[in-house]
């Protein structure tokens, strides 16, 4: 055989190999895309099982960039942490592995607890990623929220929320958090109940908070005055928390009726004014009222 023809021949085999080659590949793939849902329900219950959290749920979707699941109950069967009727997550993929880039939640529950050592939400708390030190910041995260009910325990009893809204967290998000409160308590002071509606928004990596709350029949009991009560307090708050979740800031209007207080009482008061501090409520500043009015019973 001459030179050319050999040099040909081993074309054609080497064509024939890509060819092979790139036909296997091909048939990989297609074994792996049609058995994805598996490999993915696998990887989801390996990753849960190692962390301790018990789980269950439905897989009913899954693409390159997005899931879908359905029934999920994540924590003790008897009381879970978590129970979703349907999320769906969207993932880009990046130098280091998938990153989260969208979530859609609707019929949610979730169950958590307020205390000095911050939020806790039960075993969810072991699929959180490890702290890293660095000050907390609000995640690029597009969230779509509908029908979410969060219930809090707190030092100041329990807490009732109920959360919607979508858009980029950092700056676009756009919500209603609707917030109850039965028979609130904070130090020697009580409040048969407290509810509000906030409008939240987020800018420029700030969180804006707006909306009315009211307590009814308010009392507290001190050494120096065991019967100070307050019938109806009625408050609308304009905020800005910054993304660290550390400090606020802003417009705060009260208005009180029926106060007893030191012996004296009033049938009304307002206040006018802004407010700033800290979250923790170690440092609470009411600056100077824009207006302010009593009027004695």
């Amino acid at each position: 055989m001459s030179e050319p023809e050999t040099g040909r021949a081993r074309g054609r085999r080497g064509r024939r190999a890509g060819i092979a080659a790139a036909s296997l590949f091909a048939v990989a793939i297609a074994l792996l895309w049609t058995q994805r849902e598996p490999i993915a329900e696998q990887i989801i219950r390996s990753e849960l099982e190692k962390r301790g959290v018990p789980a269950s749920y439905r897989l009913v979707a899954i693409g390159p960039g997005a899931a879908t699941l359905r029934n999920i109950r994540l924590g003790p069967p008897e009381a879970p942490d978590l129970v979703a009727g349907i999320t769906r997550v969207g993932l880009r993929w990046g130098w280091k592995g998938p990153v989260l880039e969208s979530l859609s939640a609707q019929d949610v529950v979730l169950r958590g607890r307020w205390g000095d050592q911050g939020l806790s939400l039960g075993s969810l708390d072991r699929l959180m990623p490890a702290a890293s030190g660095e000050p907390f910041t609000l995640p690029e995260i597009r969230l779509a929220l509908s029908n979410v009910k969060v219930e809090l325990g707190t030092p100041a009893g329990p807490m009732l929320l109920d959360l919607a809204g979508q858009g980029l967290l950092t700056d676009g998000f756009r919500g209603r958090v609707a917030v109850r409160a039965p028979r609130p308590r904070i130090s020697d002071c009580a409040a048969r109940a407290a509810a509000g509606t906030f409008a939240v928004s987020t800018g420029r990596r700030e969180i804006s908070v707006k909306g009315p709350v009211a307590l009814t029949a308010l009392r507290c009991s001190t050494h120096d005055d065991p019967r100070a009560s307050v019938d109806m307090l009625r408050a609308s708050v304009n905020l800005l928390v910054p993304e660290r979740l550390e400090t606020m800031r802003g417009g705060l209007r009260l208005a009180a009726a029926d106060i007893a207080a030191g012996g004296a009482g009033a049938a009304a008061a307002r206040y006018d004014g802004r407010v700033e501090g800290r979250l923790d409520g170690t440092v609470l500043t009411l600056h100077e009222a824009a207006s302010h009015h009593y009027t004695t019973s």
